[in-house]
Order: structure tokens, then sequence, then C-alpha cells
């Protein structure tokens, strides 16, 4: 996907700009050694600064349910995150309404179904061919009944089921600890070792306006799932681990 792509592209030419970078503070012309490595770091700043990489994005689908209940609260979540995390929404293009071809979705894909006779027959495939390139599928139940969600679930994973939220899983831990009431309204698909199908068998962004206690466990939920969709499972990693090491000696 296009996403994967860019990804792959900034990745290397930070790797590039890294190497360069060694390269120079091997040199033994000490000015032209830090001149050099000045005008790397503002390239690298550049780049990142020019990069999507640095912005985020969710990619909405819409199934049926009333295109003006979900604007308002697609804005409340960018607005929350922008107040309450690090991530940098776009305010134009923090979220991307995207059809049922899913060409040019971000890497987390959040899925309101009111209407699942509306959903092309197609979806289902997409949907598994998103997820396994790397992205990640919330599922909002704007209106089915519950058998008529685990008939499309099915037909995503015919050979698997979802499963409640385990209180060890980093979904409940992300940026908020959601309080055991609140993980348990959801239920997750686990694929190639990483939950992809995060399941909401109620509205979600119709929750986040007003001013009621459910409204923010609401906004807490959503911030967790967007961050768990890009970052993973960086908790859980210790790849960064002797870089933060080496910090603290220094």
């Amino acid at each position: 996907m296009a996403w994967l792509s860019r990804q792959r592209r900034h990745a290397e030419l930070r790797l590039l700009l890294t190497l360069v970078a060694y390269l120079i503070h091997q040199c033994s012309l000490f000015k032209l050694r830090w001149v050099s490595i000045l005008l790397v770091g503002l390239i690298h700043l550049k780049v990142s600064e020019g990069s999507e990489l640095s912005r985020f994005s969710v990619g909405g689908l819409n199934i049926g349910e009333n295109v003006v209940v979900l604007n308002r609260g697609k804005d409340d979540l960018l607005r929350e995150l922008e107040r309450r995390t690090q991530v940098d929404p776009d305010v134009q293009a923090g979220w991307v309404w995207v059809s049922q071809s899913l060409e040019n979705s971000p890497p987390l894909l959040w899925l309101v179904l009111k209407n699942a006779a509306l959903a092309d027959r197609e979806l289902p495939q997409r949907l598994q061919r998103f997820m396994a390139m790397g992205g990640t599928v919330f599922i909002e139940n704007a209106g089915l009944g519950q058998n008529e969600l685990n008939a499309f679930r099915e037909l995503v994973f015919p050979d698997k089921s979802a499963a409640a939220v385990a209180k060890d899983e980093l979904l409940t831990r992300t940026f908020y600890i959601l309080p055991p009431e609140v993980a348990a309204r959801f239920k997750t698909v686990r694929q190639a070792g990483r939950v992809v199908w995060i399941e909401s068998p109620m509205p979600m962004l119709s929750r986040l306006s007003g001013v009621t206690n459910d409204r923010e466990m609401s906004i807490r939920a959503a911030i967790n799932i967007v961050l768990y969709a890009l970052t993973g499972s960086y908790k859980d990693d210790l790849t960064h681990m002797r870089y933060l090491m080496r910090r603290r000696k220094n």
C-alpha cells in the first residue's frame, strides 16, 4: 500500500543520513566535521517535517451512519488527541474518509458499520489484505444486532473468533490505563502476534460529544486505540533498551 512504501522510503533516507553523519564524524577536521553534522541534522529535520510519518491520520469508512454525527465525533477525537498527547493530527488530513476499495487508507481504519447490507461483497477480502500488510481495523457497531456483527466478522475471519480483551493486553494501557469495565466493552482478533481487529459493540464516535463521564471513558479508549495502531507493541519491545542505557551512562 502507498503508506507502506512511503514508510520504507523515509526509513531508508534516514538511515542514509545517519550513515553520512557517522562518516563525517570520523573526519579529522574539527570545524568541517561539526558544520557538516549540523547540515545533515537540518536536512534530517526537514525530511521529518515533510514526512507523512510525522503526521497522524485515520482512514474512516462509513457504512450506513449519519455523516454529520460522525464528523462531529471525529473532530472531537482529533482535538483531544492534540490536547492530551504528542500525536500531531493534521486538521485537514488527520481523518480521511475512504471508500470500500480501501485505496490510500492510512494504517488505522475506523470502520463504522450500521447497515451490513450496504457493504461491498469484496470488502471482507480487502480488509484481510489490509491487515496482512500491517493495518489495524477498529470497527464500531452503529446499529447492528450482535448476530449481524458476528456474521460480518466471520466473513473477514472464517477461522478465527473475537475474544475479550485480556487484562494484560497492551491496548488497555497504551496511553491511559482503562478500567476493567471499559476494557470489557471491546473484543479483539489477533493475527501474526498482534491485535489487528478491535471491535466495539456500541457506537464510539457519537459518544465523543457531551460532558458525561461516559464521554471521558470513550475518549480515553479511542486515544488508546489510535496510539496502539500507531505504535504497535513498542512497550513490549526491548530493541530500544541499549540506547536508553547508553544515554543514562552519559
